[in-house]
């Protein structure tokens, strides 16, 4: 299998995607997302893209725009109206959000025998790693399934990993919106082992099948019982 691994000084994404071919394999499937200028931006903009667009996407990192709530974002959700569960329609990507600190950012190389799209969080650190895995799906799953799918997506990384456990109020987010990659304003000399383009990385491995996330075992959770109110006697 192919996989290729960028640093922040990496400019050369197109070149790399022509040598090693790697959209040959996925060439011609396309997926949705919406995209977001900001934290505070719910009318997003839906977007027709091949994993290898996305993947470029995901990779550049965005200039700094100041505070964190300035940073674009993506969603691997469409949507019909404003960013909402309630509006949420379908879900074209698996992201694993991963903040805990258990596992390296190099975990997503388990997950090579489906393509994968993987960066450093912002507030990423060598010391407590945080990151997310990008798995776009074979078919996007509808909203209304997601409760079921995403305790699918935990059992898979259980499987696969073991260890660390995925942000859970972001896996069982059917409206979940997600930072562009960016890197913190270096504050070191270029040659500091902390200088930030030292150990935020990104990776992108799409040489291999989407992932065809399986829930049908997962069971529909029973309806919550409300129960009646008293009449009330004078």
């Amino acid at each position: 299998t192919q996989c290729i691994v960028f640093t922040p000084n990496n400019r050369h994404f197109d070149q790399y995607i022509k040598h090693y071919g790697v959209v040959d394999s996925i060439r011609g499937i396309e997926m949705e997302i919406t995209t977001f200028t900001n934290l505070f931006n719910t009318n997003g903009v839906r977007q027709r893209c091949t994993p290898g667009m996305l993947a470029k996407a995901l990779t550049a990192p965005m200039a700094n725009r100041g505070a964190k709530k300035n940073t674009p974002l993506w969603s691997p959700t469409t949507f019909v109206g404003t960013r909402a569960k309630s509006n949420a329609v379908d879900i074209w990507a698996l992201v694993y959000d991963m903040d805990d600190g258990l596992t390296g950012f190099e975990t997503w190389r388990m997950f090579g025998d489906n393509a994968v799209i993987a960066h450093t969080s912002y507030s990423h650190k060598p010391y407590h790693p945080k990151y997310r895995i990008v798995l776009p799906l074979l078919k996007p799953i509808p909203a209304t399934d997601w409760g079921r799918a995403s305790t699918a997506a935990n059992e898979l990384w259980a499987h696969i990993v073991g260890r660390g456990i995925p942000d859970q109020s972001a896996i069982h987010d059917n409206a979940r919106a997600y930072y562009r990659y960016s890197i913190p304003d270096p504050i070191d000399d270029a040659d500091h082992p902390m200088h930030s383009t030292k150990y935020h990385h990104t990776a992108v491995h799409l040489d291999a099948p989407l992932l065809d996330l399986k829930y049908d075992h997962i069971k529909e959770p029973a309806p919550r019982h409300v129960p009646m109110a008293r009449p009330t006697t004078l």
